[in-house]
């Protein structure tokens, strides 16, 4: 014997049907939600199956535990599939920075080749206003001016190109954390859809053994002994094969 009793006319459109929950609830239910010309036909037909029903009593429970199972995995489903979005969504996020460090990393990276450009335009200068200046140095006094200048420069073309360096070298401690970053998300997506395709597959399964107890149920609901046990049961029942409303 199941332990969710056999009732008759719980719901309007099935003869008889394990009772899932305290019947005090689908009193309160059909008593507020139900039209009102309903309430008196639908609470007075609802009532326990006193005989003895096994082949339906054996299939109710067989469809009582198959939906419970059917239904404990589609919630679990449904949670690994919010994981697996939250990890998709923390995986766009990081893969975003990454390419935002990437950027960074390719502008700090012109910015430092630009300035070894400068610096090495200057150095040059710096070499030529040199021999310019070994060459004219009893000559003329403008020679060392321009080797003055040369120096000043070569010395602000270092100073940019320490700069691009800092620049550069603080870019790709940010690409390489935005990598990190970025690998620890996408492990974790990975994961979780492992985990999302389990609860798939395990719904998939409690679906499949909830359709088969389903048609289980259905094949000894149509037994001629629950219709015996009815019409004893329920004398003068509207039932018409389909419903007891009008």
């Amino acid at each position: 014997m199941t332990d969710s009793p056999l009732y008759w006319h719980i719901h309007h459109d099935i003869l008889a049907e394990p009772l899932t929950e305290p019947i005090e609830n689908r009193i309160r239910f059909i008593k507020n939600n139900k039209p009102y010309h309903e309430v008196e036909t639908r609470l007075r037909l609802m009532k326990p199956v006193r005989g003895k029903l096994p082949e339906l009593d054996k299939a109710g429970a067989e469809f009582v535990k198959a939906r419970a199972e059917w239904d404990k995995a589609r919630a679990e489903r449904d949670n690994a599939s919010a994981e697996w979005d939250k990890a998709c969504a923390e995986r766009d996020k990081a893969y975003a920075e990454w390419n935002k460090a990437c950027a960074e990393w390719d502008n700090a990276s012109a910015e430092w080749d630009k300035a070894c450009a400068e610096w090495d335009n200057a150095s040059a200068e710096w070499d030529k206003a040199g021999a310019e200046f070994v060459k004219a140095y009893a000559e003329s006094n403008k020679a060392g001016a321009e080797w003055d200048k040369a120096c000043v420069e070569r010395d602000n073309a270092s100073a940019e190109w320490n700069m691009a360096c800092a620049e550069r070298d603080k870019a790709s401690a940010e690409w390489d954390k935005a990598c990190a970053e970025w690998g620890k998300a996408y492990a974790e997506f990975v994961k979780v859809r492992a985990e999302r395709d389990k609860a798939r597959a395990k719904r998939d399964k409690a679906c499949a053994e909830f359709v088969k107890a389903s048609a289980e149920w259905d094949k000894a609901r149509a037994d001629p002994a629950v219709l015996s046990l009815h019409a004893k049961e329920c004398p003068n029942c509207p039932w018409n094969g389909r419903t007891i409303l009008p």
